[in-house]
């Protein structure tokens, strides 16, 4: 979204609604991640460009989205457990 808000400015409305137009710019937001991920297969050559902050960000993010997640889920009065839960992804290991 960010990229068609760059590229089609005040003109994105007309845009987001045409699939092929987003298919496209996903794929090309995709592919930088997807690229570098082959290029480069040890997480310790990652943090050495990102650092410490980049290492605690990658640790850290995950489970404060899970928690945040739920959270909204049961105030919402929806589900919090799904089938797809296990004792890896619960509120003690979060």
């Amino acid at each position: 979204n960010n990229l068609m808000g760059s590229l089609f400015g005040r003109r994105l409305h007309e845009f987001e609604s045409n699939r092929m137009v987003r298919i496209q710019f996903r794929l090309l937001a995709a592919c930088p991640p997807i690229l570098l991920g082959v290029l480069v297969r040890e997480l310790g050559e990652i943090t050495d460009y990102a650092g410490t902050t980049g290492f605690i960000i990658g640790f850290s993010f995950p489970a404060l989205l899970y928690l945040q997640s739920r959270l909204k889920a049961s105030r919402k009065n929806f589900l919090t457990s799904t089938l797809y839960e296990s004792y890896a992804s619960s509120k003690p290991l979060a």
